[in-house]
């Protein structure tokens, strides 16, 4: 079965190995345009900051965007991404580098391709 979703970036294709009732479909249609929704503000403030901000397109530009885009604490970075709460708040800082690990952690939290933090 494949799900065609409609979204603000295009059209996504979902293929599923097994039937998918009414209401999980319609589940799915929902988190995929939210997504999909939440990246592009995300995306629209960094292109907004970076002109007034120097280090905004950075990894730290892009934790923080991130971060303010979805409303994320340093304490609730921490519990979606498993990364300490004072490793967090020394990045936001500029005072630790995202490294690959690090950058894979965040991109899972903000489920997100972890090269933006690099």
């Amino acid at each position: 079965m494949t799900l065609t979703i409609d979204t603000t970036l295009g059209v996504i294709k979902v293929v599923s190995q097994f039937k998918i009732s009414r209401r999980l479909k319609k589940k799915i249609e929902e988190s995929l345009k939210l997504a999909v929704d939440e990246t592009k503000a995300v995306d629209e403030l960094l292109e907004k900051i970076g002109k007034d901000i120097p280090w905004a397109d950075t990894p730290r530009g892009s934790l923080v965007a991130y971060m303010t885009g979805q409303s994320f604490t340093q304490k609730k970075m921490s519990e979606m991404s498993g990364i300490p709460q004072g490793h967090i708040s020394q990045m936001v800082n500029g005072k630790r580098s995202i490294g690959p690990a690090v950058a894979k952690k965040l991109g899972r939290a903000f489920r997100v391709d972890y090269h933006k933090f690099l």
